[in-house]
């Protein structure tokens, strides 16, 4: 059986210039000059929010941004780490929740807070998602929605077994 290795991979390889997720992107000045400076045109904001190249530090500015499209974009952005994330599952938004909730980034923790979501789709994405944890899904499975506790029997990470 061979080995991943993820400088051989395009993604994984950052001489390529395709740091993908084996490795974190560097700050530039640039980042650091916009995270102190970030423009006041709400468009270029979401432009930012939805841009995958986009820093951790400018997105952690972003998810505080006083538009909610904006703070959508972050919860939708491929860079956004699970500390984000999790702040942005707080939001009153139910398309923001559920945005966190389908995200690969999001955490077991978050996702555990989210199965307990008001919003039947909050928690379809959280019945879906790889990360839960079984304890939810079993929860998740007897939902009171049924979209819900069919899509609990489609996740790979459900064992069935009631409790």
């Amino acid at each position: 059986m061979s080995t991943f290795d993820p400088t051989q991979h395009p993604r994984g390889n950052a001489s390529t210039g395709h740091a993908g997720q084996f490795t974190t992107k560097q700050q530039t000045n640039a980042d650091i000059a916009l995270l102190h400076n970030l423009p006041e045109d709400i468009g270029e904001r979401e432009r930012l929010a939805r841009d995958p190249e986009t820093s951790p530090n400018v997105l952690d500015e972003l998810s505080l941004d006083d538009s909610p499209k904006v703070r959508s974009q972050v919860a939708s952005n491929p860079s956004a780490d699970g500390r984000i994330l999790s702040r942005l599952a707080g939001e009153r938004k139910t398309s923001i929740r559920a945005a966190v909730a389908g995200h690969r980034n999001t955490n077991s923790d978050t996702l555990s807070r989210l199965a307990r979501d008001k919003s039947a789709l909050v928690r379809w994405f959280v019945a879906r998602h790889p990360n839960t944890p079984e304890e939810d899904l079993q929860l998740l499975s007897t939902d009171e929605d049924k979209k819900v506790s069919y899509e609990v029997r489609s996740n790979p990470s459900y064992s069935g077994e009631s409790r």
